[in-house]
């Protein structure tokens, strides 16, 4: 089980990467405004849309898992911005450590 004393770190974590997730997709992915693009979602999955359009005028639409993968999806690379993904996998390396660690004092 999880120490109660751990529960107010846990939800600083969970809420610190929610907000920063939100500023990160609204900046660097760009926002999807009532007449933007929307992505169509696939197998249940949400998709994102690159803020800036192709050659020939159209939006790109990529998974979350895209995001900063080290192979530019989006017409200008916004998904693999060099100063977004050092947040992103900071964020990301530190809620890993701490669901590692909440399994392991679960079992």
């Amino acid at each position: 089980r999880l120490s109660r004393a751990l529960v107010p770190l846990v939800q600083t974590y969970i809420n610190m990467y929610k907000i920063w997730y939100f500023l990160f997709i609204l900046s660097v992915i760009g926002t999807v405004f009532s007449d933007g693009p929307e992505c169509p979602t696939v197998e249940g999955m949400e998709r994102l849309a690159c803020a800036t359009k192709d050659e020939k005028g159209r939006y790109h639409c990529i998974d979350d898992f895209q995001i900063c993968d080290g192979t530019r999806n989006c017409p200008n690379g916004e998904d693999e911005d060099p100063i977004a993904c050092m947040y992103y996998k900071s964020i990301h390396s530190h809620l890993d450590v701490l669901a590692d660690a909440m399994l392991e004092m679960s079992s």
